[in-house]
């Protein structure tokens, strides 16, 4: 099965797309679904940049694996292959109106993810909550799920019943056999002791009285 790709979209890519790719990414991992990869991009980005020092202290202090990171530009081709765009707010998802697949934080879950650049790392910190808060119903809303494990689970219950059936069937031939070799051992012993009761005529004539 082909990897499912979800980007986060903010516009420097270095705050809150990023924070929003970590969070997403652990929560596959604690949830054991496969076959979704998951990066981020900006609007306008400055490739190579390296994530903000707020961002990657607010995860760390949350125990969820800072990535290997390094901005990028989103381009039309990220889009293209994308089975979903997650911007981080409407206004950012308008700019991208024109594709189908681009949604948002808001549009998924009820909540905008607020810029936190150049602000104190409380303000990083309220972002990440805001962030885990709305991944549950984005997860939901995306229908991201382990798809090739209900076919599987399916097929397995299918050969369960056909295995019950085959047992039943199997006891009722065997019952049904006992019950008409018993049949035939009933009537035949039957037959036989009628047989033996049964007394055979007298050969001859009946003497005659004088």
């Amino acid at each position: 099965m082909k990897h499912r790709k979800i980007v986060f979209v903010c516009t420097g890519n270095t705050c809150r797309s990023p924070m929003a790719e970590a969070v997403l990414k652990d929560e596959l991992k604690k949830r054991k679904i496969r076959w979704y990869s998951v990066s981020s991009a900006g609007l306008r980005a400055e490739a190579g940049s390296g994530l903000n020092p707020k961002s990657a202290a607010v995860l760390s202090e949350a125990d969820i694996p800072v990535p290997a990171f390094e901005s990028r530009q989103l381009t039309e081709k990220m889009i293209a292959e994308a089975y979903a765009v997650v911007c981080m707010t409407e206004a950012q998802r308008r700019e991208l109106s024109k594709y189908p697949n681009v949604t948002s934080m808001y549009a998924l879950s009820g909540r905008e993810i607020p810029d936190p650049y150049g602000q104190d790392v409380l303000v990083y910190r309220d972002t990440l909550r805001a962030i885990r808060a709305a991944m549950p119903d984005v997860i939901g809303n995306l229908g991201i799920r382990n798809e090739e494990a209900e076919p599987a689970q399916k097929a397995g219950n299918a050969g369960k019943a056909a295995k019950a059936v085959k047992a039943e069937k199997a006891g009722k031939t065997g019952k049904n056999n006992k019950t008409e070799k018993a049949a035939k051992t009933a009537e035949s012993v039957g037959t036989g002791q009628k047989a033996k009761t049964q007394k055979k005529p007298r050969s001859g004539k009946r003497p005659s009285k004088s």
